[in-house]
């Protein structure tokens, strides 16, 4: 995968959920406090698979490719424009270590 460090223009907090007790009910927040801050390079699916599925649900799936980092797994968060997305795969090209794509979709919090 070659990728222009160039396209790596869009801000992204990378973080994990956590549970807290509000009057008996759980709810699920964002934890901002462990979260990683990077650049990424935003793209949708692409128009093909919209049109292919027909779904609604492709107009809330984005891919992100950030730097290689070490530390983030599938069971974290992004958190881009005030939206977050789960992160339903990571792909290591290669296994180079260069950067990684997180194929996620939108969830609401």
């Amino acid at each position: 995968m070659v990728v222009d460090t160039g396209n790596l223009n869009k801000r992204i907090t990378i973080g994990r959920t956590k549970i807290i007790t509000n009057k008996g009910m759980q709810i699920k927040q964002f934890d901002s406090s462990t979260a990683i801050i990077t650049w990424a390079s935003v793209n949708g699916v692409g128009d093909n698979i919209f049109l292919a599925d027909n779904n609604e649900n492709n107009k809330n799936i984005l891919n992100f490719i950030i730097r290689y980092r070490k530390n983030i797994e599938q069971q974290m968060l992004i958190k881009y424009k005030n939206d977050y997305y789960e992160i339903q795969g990571i792909d290591d090209y290669m296994e180079q270590h260069m950067f990684i794509t997180l194929r996620t979709k939108r969830v609401n919090l």
